[in-house]
């Protein structure tokens, strides 16, 4: 403009500082903040990994402990019957039936825990498939034919004949057999169990409940943990005898299908599936 004032060198010089002071505040804003962002974003992306490798550290510790039980009962029992010079058949015979008995726990358990490993696994995939429900549930019943006659239990099946789903059908027979092994094992004599199904546009929702002694209030916050054992009859019994990893690997099975379980326990126990369809 012809009145402004011709810029002098001392102007020019202190244009030329407030530039480079902008300049270089900006830049440490955008460094700051690209860095944080990084941070956070590099954090949520390793976060999955660090679980699955913090729940893998605990899986080994709780399968070497577990493990230890049984093989430093077997090892007792065979240095002190090796140190018995008057040994008899009879004597033999009831160590050998208890080594037997440690072994099928240590078989039973290493069964599990590959079970248990296969579902954890985060690169398995399931091969979900439009699978009959009904008649996949009432083959897993019948398999407990024996045990539910022994105990005298009556069955409510209430499963519509035709109900069908997306799922995967080796894991989900799994996961019902988990299920009503347990609603067997630990109902009561002449008790009763029933199983029934909902689906809906959206929604597959399964219960199975059985009229056994009750989970107390303080072990169902736990229920589902690897290798927890509720400290109370339904446990301590040998027909009750278990490695705590039957409702683990169900909850494994149902969170792979994308789904919730839960359980509520009063006068009778219910355990329930919901899956999205």
């Amino acid at each position: 403009p012809r009145f402004q004032e011709p810029i002098t060198q001392e102007t020019a010089l202190d244009i030329k500082k407030d530039t480079i002071s902008l300049l270089a505040a900006i830049n440490l804003i955008s460094l700051v903040f690209s860095g944080s962002f990084g941070y956070w974003f590099a954090g949520k992306t390793l976060r999955p990994i660090e679980e699955m490798t913090d729940k893998q550290k605990k899986f080994v510790a709780d399968a070497a402990h577990e493990l230890k039980t049984p093989l430093t009962a077997i090892k007792s029992q065979l240095e002190v019957t090796l140190r018995n010079k008057k040994l008899g058949i009879r004597e033999s015979k009831k160590v050998m039936r208890s080594v037997v008995q440690d072994v099928d726990s240590l078989t039973l358990l290493t069964n599990s825990l590959l079970k248990e490993s296969k579902y954890q696994d985060l690169y398995s995939k399931l091969e979900l498939k439009q699978t009959n429900l009904s008649q996949l549930i009432l083959e897993v019943l019948k398999k407990f034919e024996p045990k539910i006659k022994h105990k005298k239990i009556s069955v409510n099946n209430k499963v519509d004949t035709n109900l069908h789903a997306k799922v995967d059908k080796n894991s989900f027979t799994e996961l019902i057999t988990i299920l009503l092994d347990n609603a067997v094992k630990f109902n009561n004599r002449e008790g009763k169990l029933e199983i029934e199904a909902d689906e809906t546009d959206h929604n597959l929702t399964i219960k199975i409940t059985n009229t056994g002694e009750m989970i107390d209030p303080k072990d169902i916050p736990f229920i589902f943990d690897r290798f927890y054992k509720a400290d109370t009859s339904r446990s301590k019994t040998e027909e009750h005898d278990g490695c705590g990893l039957g409702l683990s690997i169900a909850k494994e099975i149902v969170e792979k299908h994308k789904g919730t379980i839960s359980v509520e326990s009063g006068h009778k126990t219910i355990f329930t599936i919901a899956l999205p369809q």
